[in-house]
């Protein structure tokens, strides 16, 4: 199940486009080629129904903000990746009560699909969420999600988020869409030289860091 849980993530990454608008809406012609990207069948046959649970929340200063162009195409894509294959359904809500314990707990894993800032301060809402990965429960972040409990200047909101999703937003988008960057890759083995190559994005560009370690870590639930 862990497997169709990745696949969303990396077939949601490609199809997510950059763009703010307060409510957008998936055409025709978007939901053709949505439908023609998904798999037909699960990588893996879920031993019980799966459900997931998906966050589309943003906040900046404490107050609910303009979420990223794709949210939809997002969650359209989720839900009919879900139906197509048979392996899980899905609840898209940002409701922050779904995060309590007793109502975290009728889930299998968790999306955060372009979420982005501080969305929550609550101390049990953040202990619940914890104990959900840690009892071996999913995680997904897609795109914003790496903006999520970060807010310019500060990076550092949650670091047991960034722990698990792996870095944090620091420095927004130093390359816009469209705009060449340079990159150098450095082999393992330095015999090879370093690898230069000026690359046109076509989506925004990211500058992300690792999170610092916090004393309880999620590492061990993500390793599983």
């Amino acid at each position: 199940m862990r497997k169709v849980f990745h696949l969303c993530a990396v077939l949601i990454l490609w199809i997510c486009g950059f763009g703010i608008v307060l409510q957008a809406q998936v055409s025709p012609e978007e939901r053709k080629k949505i439908e023609e990207a998904i798999p037909k069948k699960a990588s893996a046959k879920p031993q019980q129904p799966r459900k997931l649970l998906v966050l589309n929340l943003v906040r900046w200063g404490g107050k609910p903000q303009k979420g990223h162009a794709s949210i939809p195409h997002g969650n359209l894509a989720l839900e009919l990746m879900g139906k197509t294959t048979g392996a899980y359904s899905i609840v898209v809500s940002d409701d922050l009560e779904n995060l309590h314990p007793q109502n975290l707990n009728q889930f299998d894993a968790i999306c955060f699909n372009n979420t982005a800032g501080a969305i929550f301060d609550d101390p049990e809402l953040k202990k619940s969420l914890l104990g959900f990965i840690q009892g071996g429960k999913g995680f997904i972040g897609i795109h914003a999600a790496g903006a999520t409990f970060a807010e310019w200047p500060r990076y550092d909101f949650w670091p047991e988020f960034g722990e698990m999703l792996g870095g944090y937003e620091n420095g927004g988008h130093p390359w816009k869409a469209n705009e060449p960057m340079t990159m150098s890759c450095v082999p393992a083995s330095r015999r090879t030289g370093i690898v230069v190559a000026r690359i046109p994005p076509s989506d925004s560009t990211l500058t992300l860091f690792p999170a610092p370690r916090p004393a309880t870590s999620a590492r061990a639930s993500r390793m599983r």
